[in-house]
């Protein structure tokens, strides 16, 4: 994915399968999800699912305040980081 800077950008809008998506791409796991925006609230949602089975691995949901974007983004990174460490690589 590392060719690909826009990947993201490429696939929004597709309606294709997790399933499909990851074997385009030749790979086992994808990280999927929105954001949200309404006045200074923000939703993001993040997903990581198996490419084999389309089955969900790990999903969560942030709702905050739009004050420092920077700590979101931070703490968003550390979940999945986290969530990606125990899952792909087993505890």
């Amino acid at each position: 994915m590392g060719s690909c800077p826009n990947l993201s950008l490429f696939l929004q809008g597709q309606n294709q399968d997790v399933r499909e998506i990851g074997q385009n791409l030749s790979v086992d796991n994808v990280l999927e999800g929105s954001v949200q925006v309404a006045g200074d609230n923000l939703r993001v949602t993040a997903r990581i699912s198996n490419v084999q089975d389309g089955r969900q691995l790990w999903s969560d949901i942030y709702n905050r305040k739009m004050e420092d974007m920077f700590a979101i983004q931070d703490e968003i990174a550390q979940a999945i980081f986290k969530a990606l460490k125990v899952k792909l690589l087993g505890e």
